[in-house]
């Protein structure tokens, strides 16, 4: 019952190493190489158990899909900057991984803030207000109405 579980790591950092450095030494010969599926289904993992974090439980599953793929996106975009003299990929994607979080959050915010805003200026707005002398939805263009009643030659129509 005392039995210590032993816990391993959902990505194993001197695996995760060796086989960015492989996978390197490969590209210089065959630039147009694709990533192997050892290193795609790494950053998955992080990116996905990252998203477990405290900071980042809370969201719905839409936007918690968005930062995910902009994570993956960014891991993607800047995989080929990692220098291998420093030996911790996994703090270096769960970094870019971080990062790509919060300049989702910071977008969805400010489009919610934007919508709010939006819907309560048209709250506030009385140009579409009906007043009870229009019930009979005739509406006029006070303008014209105005020009007409004018002594002058010009009619707009």
């Amino acid at each position: 019952m005392n039995e210590k579980r032993k816990v391993t790591p959902y990505v194993d950092n001197k695996t995760f190493y060796k086989e960015i450095c492989r996978y390197k030494e490969e590209q210089i010969e065959n630039p147009d190489l694709q990533l192997y599926p050892v290193l795609a289904k790494a950053i998955m993992l992080i990116g996905t158990r990252l998203l477990n974090h405290r900071n980042f439980k809370n969201y719905n599953s839409q936007v918690k899909d968005e930062m995910l793929g902009d994570g993956v996106e960014n891991c993607l975009r800047y995989f080929n900057n990692f220098n291998t003299d420093y030996k911790n990929p996994f703090a270096y994607f769960t970094q870019i991984t971080w990062f790509a979080f919060i300049r989702r959050i910071k977008k969805e915010y400010a489009e919610q803030n934007g919508k709010t805003k939006f819907s309560d200026y048209l709250d506030n707005d009385d140009s579409f207000h009906i007043d009870g002398h229009d019930k009979d939805m005739k509406f006029t263009n006070s303008m014209l109405e105005f020009e007409k009643s004018k002594d002058c030659d010009r009619y707009y129509e």
